[in-house]
């Protein structure tokens, strides 16, 4: 249908939902939806079957300040690098809808 499209809004998504629309505007038109999302992504990156191990124990990590996850949700990933590296400023970047559920405590840590 849109043969090497870059376009965010010619995707199976976007058809399933209208077209001409991408999941981002979709997210915020329907914020139940993100919120649902989010829940998926956080029990998704929670399993003990998908461990952040991977990413966590990376010693690139020691050459670092700062790290900006974007499209970072209610935090899970940035949560558990900034656990592993303290050193770490640890920045969430998302939608109003998907980082609302993770100001309660997040801030503390």
């Amino acid at each position: 249908m849109w043969p090497n499209s870059g376009e965010p809004s010619e995707t199976g998504f976007s058809l399933a939902n209208g077209g001409g629309t991408t999941l981002y505007e979709v997210f915020m038109k329907q914020p139940h939806r993100a919120a649902e999302f989010a829940v998926a992504m956080h029990a998704f990156t929670s399993s003990p079957d998908m461990s952040l191990d991977h990413l966590t124990g990376n010693p690139l990590w020691k050459t670092c300040n700062t790290v900006v996850d974007v499209g970072g949700s209610t935090g899970t990933t940035a949560v558990a690098l900034a656990r592993a590296h303290p050193h770490l400023h640890v920045t969430v970047q998302d939608l109003p809808p998907n980082v609302e559920g993770a100001s309660n405590g997040l801030l503390d840590e």
